[in-house]
């Protein structure tokens, strides 16, 4: 499902690419949007190849770069939600 869903969003984002051109690069949530999306893109690719490759391990090293890679991706995702959220009245008072 997740994986679903980042394909949807990397989908929006080209979309969105395509119709501004470069001026899509000058607005710091369209920049937060890719960052976040490559870094839950790399988070799965390194999960799916650590458990592919399991037999010859994976070190505690790599795990940790992998969580790090993980909530950094996550918090993203966490920002762009709050900022969301503000357009709607109910919440909005609790976020501003």
């Amino acid at each position: 499902y997740c994986c679903f869903m980042i394909l949807q969003l990397i989908s929006i984002e080209i979309f969105q690419i395509i119709e501004e051109g470069f001026s899509y690069l000058k607005q710091f949530w369209n920049w937060l949007d890719m960052t976040s999306m490559t870094l839950n893109i790399m988070f799965f690719y390194y999960n799916a190849a650590a458990y592919i490759d399991r037999e010859r391990g994976i070190t505690e090293n790599h795990r940790q770069d992998i969580r790090t890679i993980g909530s950094v991706g996550m918090f993203l995702m966490w920002i762009k939600l709050f900022y969301w959220m503000k357009l709607f009245e109910g919440p909005a008072h609790f976020i501003t």
